[in-house]
């Protein structure tokens, strides 16, 4: 459909999803914290990254894509997010709680605070959806001019 899409994760990651999809997309093996990302990009997809990461890391990381996405540009999260109380959803609350348990510093963000990140590194116009069968959130946010 006119488009390119490029997946990057880790070497193990790339080599499993190639052998998936073949040429279909294209491929960054690397570590997306550090790595070339290449640019612009008009969206990008964060699926199940955040919660292992803590605020700096967050931080670091949004305004790398900020700086290899067009303005305008949509950024996605889809993570277990929860209420700034960290009550809700259910999911989110118990993943909270694994995470905590498991990593240095993962977590459920709370929305108020992916707000603040997600200003404070050049994104604004977020929208929230809470996927309530599975218990994750999507999280839009547009990129600044």
């Amino acid at each position: 459909r006119g488009f390119e899409v490029p997946l990057s994760d880790k070497a193990v990651c790339v080599d499993i999803a190639r052998e998936r999809f073949g040429g279909a997309i294209g491929y960054l093996a690397g570590d997306f914290m550090d790595d070339d990302l290449g640019s612009p990009y008009d969206a990008v997809l964060l699926s199940n990254i955040i919660h292992g990461m803590g605020a700096d890391e967050v931080r670091a990381l949004f305004g790398r894509l900020a700086a290899v996405m067009a303005p305008g540009g949509l950024m996605l999260i889809k993570d277990m997010l929860v209420d700034e109380l960290g009550l809700f959803p259910e999911a989110g609350v118990f993943f909270n709680l694994i995470m905590l348990l498991f990593t240095e510093r993962g977590r459920s963000y709370g929305l108020t605070e992916l707000n603040e990140l997600c200003t404070e590194t050049g994104f604004g116009d977020l929208d929230h959806l809470l996927l309530a069968d599975s218990g994750h959130s999507l999280l839009f946010a547009r990129r600044q001019a």
